[in-house]
């Protein structure tokens, strides 16, 4: 299995944004197409990529620009899986974007690969304590929680007022 092609478990299509583009016009594209990264395509060539973690972190009218990782990290269309995981563990990132000849041809991400049985149990970056989420993790006391999962515990969180069972 770890010798099968990128190419065989990338998404396609991409949804694309452009630098110019506002945050909260990117966020809202994530948010409708359930995805958490973007890749940055300017006239057919793949620039950047962010995740809406990035986005949630800057203003809704600034550009994509400001927060995208640029040069993106990617990867070939006939990469293995495991050279894809390698080097998604080697950069801590949760996704590559699969190019050739800077042209965008898909974006293979951390479900992708968990989605084609590849093991992500040993992901160095961890994984939610609560649901196994592999994306989007914050420190809690519980090890780690993915986004969804830390908001549901500040919504409903627990207080022990030591009065035993």
């Amino acid at each position: 299995m770890a010798s099968q092609v990128v190419a065989s478990i990338m998404s396609v299509p991409t949804v694309c944004i452009t630098p110019a583009m506002r945050a909260s016009e990117a966020l809202g594209l994530a948010h409708e197409h359930h995805v958490h990264h973007l890749p940055v395509v300017e006239e057919g060539m793949a620039v950047g990529v962010v995740c809406t973690c990035d986005l949630e972190n800057i203003a809704p009218d600034d550009s994509v620009s400001t927060c995208m990782r640029h040069p993106p990290i990617t990867t070939a269309p006939d990469s293995t899986w495991k050279e894809a995981l390698d080097l998604m563990n080697t950069r801590r990132v949760g996704s590559l974007l699969v190019v050739s000849g800077g042209h965008l041809l898909g974006i293979v991400t951390r479900k992708d690969q968990e989605r084609a049985g590849v093991e992500m149990r040993n992901d160095p970056r961890g994984y939610c304590s609560c649901c196994g989420e592999l994306e989007h993790l914050r420190p809690h006391a519980t090890g780690a929680l993915c986004t969804e999962c830390m908001d549901r515990a500040k919504s409903t969180a627990v207080f022990d007022t030591g009065g035993g069972d």
